[in-house]
């Protein structure tokens, strides 16, 4: 069996939590998972990992004259069972080399507005606190130098 092939095969699909309807939980109710995303995640794709990769946040660059393809892009992702991405990302920031990153931008409803391709390096890496009183979940931040930006609007 070849090495993709193997890689693969202990690559497992992540179950990305749905938002619940507004009216099936009540004011004070939460989920059996402890938090709500109130909305589709973005997705982001690394070239080579054939991984969907919810995104709960991103902070993408500002675009000025003269430096229209290239920005510095933050997301934010969240550690759950079958996603905990850590060691990919920190293998991948002790080797910075550039890959192709796929963002697929949604709208509340979760249809497709946007898709940003671009080549990025990671640069710095961050987690939120682990509280065991609180029930959300473990983020993980990455932020990338990219590069190639490209903006395709979802063709309907």
């Amino acid at each position: 069996m070849s090495e993709e092939k193997k890689r693969k095969s202990k690559i497992k699909e992540p179950i990305v939590p749905q938002a619940p309807e507004p009216d099936e939980l009540a004011d004070d109710e939460l989920p059996e998972g402890g938090f709500v995303i109130k909305r589709q995640p973005w997705i982001m794709r690394v070239a080579g990992l054939d991984l969907d990769i919810p995104l709960t946040g991103l902070k993408l660059p500002m675009f000025t004259t003269g430096m229209i393809d290239r920005g510095d892009i933050t997301i934010e992702t969240i550690n759950v069972p079958e996603i905990a991405l850590n060691s990919y990302f920190r293998s991948w920031l002790m080797k910075p080399m550039p890959r192709k990153l796929t963002l697929k931008i949604f709208d509340v409803l979760g249809a497709e507005v946007e898709q940003w391709t671009m080549v990025a390096v990671p640069g710095a890496m961050g987690f939120s606190e682990l509280d065991v009183r609180e029930d959300g979940p473990w983020v993980t931040q990455i932020a990338f130098s990219a590069t190639e930006i490209n903006i395709d609007p979802t063709k309907r």
